[in-house]
């Protein structure tokens, strides 16, 4: 299996699917395009670790990006909450322009990006941006499941952004944050506990479905219905793209596999590292 040296790769145009997993991504692309499909080993398992490992110098291309880990606001990594202090990569740095899609089109309602919000701003702003790669990263298959639910934490993600730059982050004592800090990190090692966190976007209703019952099963069909959704904006946009197109991904999603559930930095599992690369040839009707 090939690694994915996304930036060394040639592309005019690559569509980044926030999460999507290779395997559930085989099954339903067909449906959208014909192309070349390749299993690519990602160099990460969760989106900042991926940022961290492939920005590591100065890019000439735009980045559409729902996803406020990559902006265009001189943050670092590492001033997020809970981002571990070695990663240090500020994206602006990096990317030569950033569009924050996260900032411009969220939907508090939903937490996240729609993906008809993307292809409105990609072709809103299409004829502004200089003649340089393009990168268009779409939040989904990444929780919230759209229809099922909405994301508090990914809200509880975009609003850090406004505490970051008023510098107005509440301040704990180190023996509590070092205290806070142990205690979630041994959270994030609990099935449980992660099983929770990839379910809290759902609503009562459907948490309950999805934990009690097919755990496994139930949010592989949401995650599949959430890549779908971005598909279908997908294949609309790609009709108009001239040059190259790929579509890829960060990383993947784990459902259970080796106990691990969502995904999370530095869990070089199977289903978090392995992703699509995908050599779009033609979009289908």
């Amino acid at each position: 299996m090939k690694n994915q040296q996304f930036l060394e790769e040639d592309w005019d145009y690559a569509i980044i699917l926030d999460c999507a997993r290779y395997d559930v991504f085989q099954e339903v692309y067909t449906d959208y395009f014909s192309g070349n499909l390749e299993k690519r080993n990602s160099n990460a398992s969760a989106t900042p670790e991926w940022v961290e490992k492939n920005l590591n110098r100065r890019q000439n291309i735009n980045w559409f990006s729902t996803n406020p880990f990559i902006n265009g606001r001189n943050i670092k990594l590492n001033e997020f909450d809970y981002i571990p202090e070695k990663y240090e990569t500020n994206p602006s740095r990096y990317i030569a322009n950033v569009v924050d899609i996260w900032d411009s089109s969220w939907n508090s309602k939903m937490g996240t990006v729609t993906p008809e919000a993307v292809n409105k701003e990609f072709k809103d702003k299409k004829e502004d941006i200089s003649d340089r790669r393009t990168v268009i990263h779409y939040m989904q298959p990444h929780k919230p499941f759209i229809g099922y639910g909405s994301s508090r934490m990914e809200n509880m993600k975009k609003q850090s952004i406004g505490k970051i730059e008023s510098e107005s982050r509440q301040i704990l004592p180190d023996s509590v944050s070092e205290r806070l800090s142990s205690l979630i990190e041994r959270l994030e090692r609990s099935e449980t506990a992660m099983k929770i966190g990839l379910m809290m976007s759902l609503s009562p209703m459907n948490f309950v479905k999805a934990f009690l019952g097919d755990s496994e099963e139930t949010m592989k069909i949401l995650h599949e219905e959430n890549m779908r959704k971005a598909l279908e904006c997908v294949q609309e946009l790609a009709t108009d793209l001239d040059g190259k197109v790929v579509i890829t991904s960060d990383h993947g999603e784990a459902f259970g596999e080796q106990g691990v559930w969502g995904h999370h930095i530095e869990t070089h599992i199977p289903p978090l590292i392995e992703v699509p690369w995908l050599e779009v040839e033609n979009t289908k009707s």
